[in-house]
């Protein structure tokens, strides 16, 4: 971590960013570079381990949902809900290793950004400069989307969404957006040709709505999970923007230093 003396700075000493030796120029815009490397660190494993909680959340109310309408005719049950299950385990799974790799990405990533300050490497800290700029807009534009998402999805669930899912004439709508196929009501309208709605088709309706009713839980919660990974890619917005412009800060404090500059970093 960063350590210095006021007073050593001001005659021109010098203090410790990470356990590398900066003189007074260079020691404020290298220091901030350093934190926000390691804000970028601490924000991938914190994203990482937040989706591992929601992601079991999830599966669990999923499970019991799926136990609350373990009566109900699992042929009324929309296309999507038959796999959500297994899927969440799938990425319960994904979500432990994301943990990994995200804490060894980011170990990775302050480790480089400190060994590129110890050699003071101007190639280093305008790769640094460009890459978090781009990874900045990669955060900015994701935010963005999810922020889109995040809106359309608290409008589905403030909607009837139940009958629009299950309803043959509005189903085709919205059932791309939640990858479901087909509606209950479609297939079972198969077996009534031109003559209405049967008996059976308008049963299927029901349990089909019924299915929809009993996990709106679990999509609340993902709604919610969506506004938080929302703010948390703003955050990493943030952090890339500072790395990019601290990086493209420090290697003009080192050019400063290599052609006799002495004036305070303000």
């Amino acid at each position: 971590m960063a350590a210095y003396d006021k007073n050593d700075l001001m005659m021109g000493g010098t203090a410790s960013v990470y356990g590398v030796e900066m003189s007074k120029r260079a020691w404020v815009p290298a220091h901030k570079f350093m934190h926000a490397q390691t804000s970028i660190c601490f924000g991938m494993v914190v994203n990482a381990i937040v989706s591992l909680i929601f992601t079991i959340l999830i599966m669990n109310q999923l499970k019991t949902a799926m136990e609350t309408m373990s009566g109900v005719d699992q042929k009324s049950m929309p296309a999507a809900y038959a796999t959500m299950e297994q899927q969440m385990e799938h990425y319960q799974w994904m979500g432990y290793i994301s943990i990994v790799v995200a804490a060894c990405v980011g170990g990775f990533i302050v480790a480089v950004a400190r060994f590129i300050i110890s050699e003071r490497s101007d190639c280093g800290l305008c790769s640094c400069c460009i890459l978090e700029g781009c990874c900045s807009c990669g955060a900015a534009l994701q935010a963005l989307v999810l922020i889109g998402y995040f809106v359309v999805f608290i409008q589905l669930l403030n909607s009837d969404i139940h009958k629009q899912l299950c309803d043959p004439n509005t189903h085709s709508q919205i059932a791309g957006w939640l990858q479901t196929t087909p509606s209950p009501s479609t297939a079972a309208a198969g077996s009534t040709g031109s003559t209405g709605v049967s008996g059976t088709q308008s049963d299927t309706v029901v349990q089909c709505e019924e299915w929809v009713r009993a996990m709106k839980t679990p999509f609340e919660t993902c709604a919610i999970y969506l506004g938080v990974f929302s703010l948390m890619t703003c955050l990493q917005f943030c952090c890339c923007g500072a790395g990019s412009y601290f990086a493209h800060e420090t290697r003009d404090a080192f050019e400063d230093e290599e052609y006799g500059g002495e004036s305070d970093y303000y």
